[in-house]
């Protein structure tokens, strides 16, 4: 039988244009010789629809844009997808279009008949014994093909994860196995496609392109293949400590997610502050890939503080990239508040008081610009200072999107190497000079941090491992980072709830679960 898998593009209650992706999938599928269609779960309303689920009106309008698509799928094609529908509560559910009708199944497997084949749907489910679990009771129930509407977020090793998971699946209840994705931005999330088609006997048949909307047509035989119960499931996957490999998969899904999050916002340009450092210049690099040179713009806001060395190395980075750079000195407008400062104190301001006046001034002259010139600004924080700390509310923590918010500063030097290796725009300065604010003569980063190594290992411990005190001990961290490191931690919640919405790339992000924003707890000082 010929299976088509159609990877949608990740929209949010684009009801309409649902329709149209839905019925012309159908129809090129069958060009094809497809009688089968697998779509993506959450169907036409979006993964992330979010509160959106909380209005009658939105499963209304999602049951009928399924209703209209089955008007137009032709007679002969049965598309299956994952849906969202309201019965008593909000659910997910499986949906079969064919015959100009829709059927919503709410269970979380069904099985139908197609052409004489006994074909299994099951609802997706990131936990591989529950998903195996699903399979297992198709294939009891005769199914010899499995559909499973998928639709999970971009994160780091998740693909690699899905193939495992698929072909495991397949060999251990011998029985062929298809995944849809979705692709693309929607809102702080990125969706890579890979949708596969997976053999009885755990061969890949095919895979869909990565990070855009495509459609894959295989043949499957269904029938065949040996179970074996003894085949192992991988474990769901757990973000790396460093990226690997997979840098170039984060890469590609930055630049989606600035595309998609500023041109969904009806937006066409970014405007990017340029400090000198690895993290401007990352976003820099990453904006002009996703919206072209010519809608990005880059400010860079020196001060008394600012080296040469810093302006050099942005304008060398704006003229490689071929944008617009304007620079605007921050003195007048730091001096002027220091002056009314003073005049209210009646002496002069405490240091820290005087370094947090800089960004904040950067901030609102960011968000000036951003007016004028109808552009989003991007944020360019990482997660290493935003964990930590190490940034200004209503200064440098200003934007409409974080896009190294979900990077270690780790991270973020490993992505500037492979983003070097293609364009070659960063200059190399800026990767090898000690991370610096510039708020004060002489400042590094590493007089307020732990060395980025030592402080991205004890977070990433804490954050993707969700290790206590004792497992980041067994974990060989030493115990001067972890206590500096968690309590930089505990006492920055307050500013993490207020940072912008960052792209994710990690399966576990900083916000699963959020710190209290007052507390006692101390647990680097128990035995």
């Amino acid at each position: 039988m010929k299976i088509a898998v159609a990877q949608l593009e990740a929209r949010t209650a684009d009801f309409e244009g649902s329709v149209g992706r839905i019925v012309d999938a159908a129809q090129r599928a069958r060009a094809q010789g497809a009688r089968l269609v697998l779509l993506p779960r959450r169907v036409p309303g979006g993964e992330m629809a979010g509160a959106l689920r909380r209005h009658p009106e939105f499963f209304e309008r999602a049951e009928a844009a399924l209703r209209a698509a089955a008007r137009g799928v032709p007679a002969d094609v049965a598309v299956v997808l994952g849906t969202e529908v309201r019965r008593g509560r909000a659910r997910d559910a499986l949906a079969v279009l064919r015959g100009g009708e829709v059927e919503i199944l709410v269970d979380p497997v069904a099985t139908f008949e197609h052409e004489g084949w006994r074909i299994g749907a099951a609802q997706f489910s990131p936990e591989p014994e529950e998903l195996d679990a699903r399979v297992a009771s198709l294939r009891a129930d005769g199914a010899r093909v499995v559909l499973v509407p998928g639709g999970q977020p971009f994160f780091v090793g998740g693909h690699a994860h899905r193939v495992a998971l698929l072909s495991a699946l397949a060999r251990r209840h011998g029985v062929a196995v298809a995944l849809a994705e979705a692709a693309g931005g929607a809102d702080a999330r990125v969706f890579d496609g890979g949708s596969l088609v997976i053999e009885a006997d755990g061969r890949s048949l095919a895979e869909a392109r990565r990070f855009e909307p495509d459609l894959l047509v295989a043949a499957v035989e269904g029938e065949g293949a040996q179970r074996n119960p003894a085949v192992a499931l991988p474990p769901r996957p757990t973000t790396p400590l460093l990226p690997g490999a997979e840098i170039a998969d984060v890469a590609r899904a930055l630049a989606v997610g600035i595309r998609d999050y500023v041109r969904g916002s009806g937006f066409s340009r970014a405007l990017v502050g340029l400090s000198g450092g690895v993290d401007s210049a990352v976003v820099a690099v990453l904006a002009v890939e996703a919206l072209g040179p010519e809608n990005v713009f880059a400010v860079a806001m020196p001060s008394r503080h600012t080296s040469e060395i810093s302006l050099e190395d942005s304008r060398a980075l704006a003229s490689r990239l071929g944008i617009r750079l304007d620079e605007i000195s921050i003195e007048p407008a730091v001096e002027a508040f220091a002056r009314s400062l003073e005049q209210v104190l009646g002496r002069p301001l405490a240091d820290l008081t005087a370094e947090n006046l800089q960004p904040r001034v950067r901030g609102t002259l960011l968000m000036a610009l951003s007016g004028e010139l109808g552009a989003l600004v991007l944020n360019t924080g990482n997660k290493s200072e935003l964990a930590a700390g190490y940034c200004t509310l209503y200064g440098d923590m200003v934007g409409a999107l974080g896009v190294l918010g979900d990077l270690p500063k780790t991270w973020v030097y490993d992505l500037a190497r492979h983003l070097n290796l293609r364009r070659g725009a960063i200059p190399p300065r800026i990767l090898t000079r000690p991370p610096t604010a510039e708020l004060r003569p002489g400042q590094t980063d590493q007089d307020s941090l732990p060395s980025y190594d030592r402080l991205d290992r004890v977070l990433h411990l804490s954050l993707e491992e969700g290790l206590d005190v004792a497992g980041m001990r067994a974990a060989q961290a030493d115990d001067e980072t972890i206590r500096r490191t968690l309590s930089l931690l505990f006492g920055s919640e307050f500013k993490r709830r207020q940072a912008v919405p960052a792209i994710r790339v990690t399966a576990d992000g900083l916000h699963e679960e959020a710190y209290p924003l007052v507390h006692d707890f101390r647990p680097w000082d128990e035995d």
